[in-house]
């Protein structure tokens, strides 16, 4: 059972009751300025000083507070109404590719050789088999011939010249099946489009081969396959614009050129629809099902131009935002742009990119939806009039198969505990310790607030803020496996009685390594023994070893049951600092037994001290 820490540990972490209103020394009189606030006087000790900005600060905060109190505080609600899910009835299609690889001609200046022979149906039968089959790729993958050579004993052998941007995957292979092992390769000359070419050198028999064949294609992966005794080459194709696995490119060649070539490519035939949720106490929700229930939106979005808008949308294209909508029912309009982002390289896909003058909410919702495990990337959103309320519609694709999904969003004045709440956590918002996200703030705001109002008017700011960053960095720990996941990149919270013993400097690296991450600091190889003894004191240590951007750090912490012990914030810094000069950990408390890291500079947590009414420690 967890006990409350008690005052001194407290104090020990962070001398969590100084609270920075601090006295000047009454010797000299303090100088107002015309605003009624304490002044810096010249003539003042620098400690009379520092504890009269204290005092400005805190006059300034508190009469923030007491105007933000007079002021409305909102949350946003978002009720999912309906999903609805079409997965892909797949087939196989077959291209013939002679024309693609004969256009091939001028640009390669290779001669182009009339279909002698050509690829059987059955092996495109059996290979098409393959593709369809659940686990058809891997299962083809291991009948692959796959004998490679490294990239210097191709340009050795072949005489290819190839510069420090290039990248080539060669296979050793009867290529064109003359009985003598050619070199086929798949030669990646740089840049970001992916552009490779597919090259074939002839063995010459003496060990020396000569390049007879080349022609463009993408960066994959190759390998080659016997068929009744005939050789193919196969490339793994894909669709540039989703990235998805689509199938093979399956390649002949004789004397040493390409003379026939075929595409097998997955395409989506129709789709079978379910509706994997249902919001049924909704007035107009049989209105949403007839939006949502059709299969017919992969060819709704190609000809609306891949940008579906609906009935609550305003279009002025002349606008710097084309769209306008209350997309929260607040009365007040947001402004947008969105359109179909086409990648034009390999690692980029297609995806709605979408621009708000002032709002979160589309990211916020897809942030939640990927955060709950939802996959697929987000092609489209447009807004329709149902009853008395704007409703937003969503349209994910995940490679074939596609989602649609329909929110109420409703931004909602609070009152009480909740306004109160809402107030502090835009504080933290403007401090960056947690994203903008409308969601995330409703989910804290709902949570906190099921504590008793007469507990939260009780508690002090360090208490009431306490509770919000430990809801933000708190991070989420699996009992049963030991692991702890972090919830934030910029504050962690923990407990310093911890639960797993054995392991509990390592969660803690593990919560530092979160907040330090976007900074290049790298904690590996952790390591801790337990039963050690000190052989000074005698005192029973758990040693820590750990590697920080690759050096080695050791340190011996002192056993407390199953107390952290502090001096390893302090240790930390020390390391930081070595990798780092402009920022530190900085320390506070919930309250209670909650230790809260932050990593920032110094001029960070003096806008924390002015904001929140309290100093942070080192």
């Amino acid at each position: 059972m967890k006990r409350k820490v008690n005052t001194i540990m407290i104090g020990l972490l962070i001398a969590v009751l100084l609270v920075g209103c601090g006295k000047s020394s009454g010797k000299n009189k303090e100088n107002t300025n015309k605003n009624g606030n304490i002044a810096v006087r010249e003539d003042a000790t620098e400690k009379e000083n520092e504890n009269i900005d204290e005092n400005e600060n805190t006059l300034e905060r508190e009469e923030k507070l007491r105007t933000t109190d007079t002021l409305p505080a909102y949350k946003t609600e978002v009720t999912p109404l309906l999903k609805v899910k079409f997965t892909a009835q797949k087939k196989v299609t077959v291209t013939d590719l002679t024309e693609y690889w004969k256009g091939c001609e001028e640009t390669n200046e290779r001669k182009v050789v009339e279909k002698a022979k050509e690829i059987p149906d059955a092996l495109i039968t059996m290979l098409t088999e393959h593709v369809m089959e659940k686990n058809g790729v891997v299962a083809l993958d291991s009948m692959l011939i796959r004998t490679g050579i490294s990239e210097e004993e191709y340009v050795k052998h072949s005489k290819v010249e190839l510069d420090e941007t290039c990248w080539t995957d060669v296979i050793q292979v009867d290529g064109d099946n003359d009985g003598i092992d050619d070199l086929v390769s798949l030669t990646f000359y740089g840049g970001t489009s992916g552009f490779s070419e597919l090259e074939l050198c002839k063995g010459n028999g003496d060990g020396t081969y000569t390049l007879t064949d080349s022609y463009s294609c993408l960066r994959t992966s190759i390998g080659a396959i016997n068929y009744e005794g005939i050789n193919y080459i196969l490339l793994r194709d894909f669709d540039y614009d989703t990235n998805y696995y689509s199938g093979y490119k399956v390649y002949l060649y004789d004397k040493g050129v390409l003379v026939d070539a075929r595409r097998l490519s997955i395409k989506a035939t129709d789709y079978e629809m379910d509706i994997l949720q249902e919001e049924s106490d909704f007035a107009e929700i049989e209105e949403i099902k007839t939006t949502l229930c059709k299969k017919e939106y992969p060819s709704i979005l190609e000809n609306s131009d891949y940008s579906i808008y609906g009935t609550a949308e305003e279009v002025r294209k002349e606008d710097t935002f084309v769209y306008s909508c209350d997309i929260d029912n607040d009365g007040t309009v947001e402004r947008y742009n969105k359109e179909m982002f086409w990648p034009s390289t390999m690692w980029n896909i297609m995806h709605c990119s979408y621009d708000f003058e002032d709002s979160t909410l589309i990211s916020d919702i897809s942030n939640d939806l990927e955060e709950k495990g939802e996959k697929g990337k987000l092609y489209t959103f447009w807004l329709d009039k149902v009853g008395n309320q704007n409703v937003l519609y969503m349209y994910i694709v995940e490679d074939l198969d596609y989602k649609l999904y329909a929110f109420s969003i409703q931004k909602k004045e609070v009152f009480g505990v909740e306004k109160i709440l809402a107030q502090r956590i835009e504080q933290v918002k403007e401090l960056g310790l947690m994203r903008s996200n409308e969601l995330q703030k409703a989910k804290l705001i709902e949570g906190i607030s099921e504590i008793p109002e007469e507990v939260i008017n009780e508690m002090g700011e360090r208490e009431l803020c306490g509770m919000i960053l430990d809801s933000i960095g708190g991070g989420t720990f699996d009992y049963d496996s030991g692991e702890w996941t972090s919830t934030s990149d910029s504050v962690y919270s923990f407990d310093v009685e911890m639960f797993w013993v054995d392991k509990m400097y390592t969660q803690f690296l593990e919560g530092v390594s979160a907040i330090t991450y976007y900074d290049d600091i790298r904690f590996t190889e952790i390591e801790e023994q337990t039963g050690l003894k000190d052989s000074e004191t005698g005192k029973e240590i758990q040693r820590i070893r750990f590697r920080c951007n690759e050096k080695q750090y050791q340190y011996d912490a002192v056993v407390d049951n199953d107390w952290f012990d502090v001096g390893m914030i302090a240790y930390m810094n020390e390391v930081l600092k070595e990798h780092n000069s402009e920022k530190q950990l900085w320390v506070t408390s919930d309250g209670y037994q909650n230790c809260i890291l932050f990593y920032e500079t110094a001029e960070w947590a003096k806008e924390f001290e002015k904001s929140m009414g309290y100093a942070l420690e080192q």
